[in-house]
């Protein structure tokens, strides 16, 4: 009965982790919008720039 208990607070948890890592970003994206830059240009221009940097990590 414990362990069961134990599992659901364990996925409860990792859900409420996910739920406000969704709401931060929500945030940011909204701060961001409102400030005028675009979201989905920004991330793309993160990762764009994250991938030089990981395939030469991979070498």
């Amino acid at each position: 009965m414990r362990e069961t208990v134990k599992s659901i607070m364990s996925v409860n948890r990792i859900f409420l982790t996910l739920a406000v890592g969704a709401l931060l970003f929500a945030m940011v994206s909204a701060v961001q919008s409102a400030a005028g830059f675009p979201v989905l240009s920004s991330v793309s221009d993160f990762f764009s720039m994250q991938a030089p940097i990981q395939k030469t990590a991979l070498r």
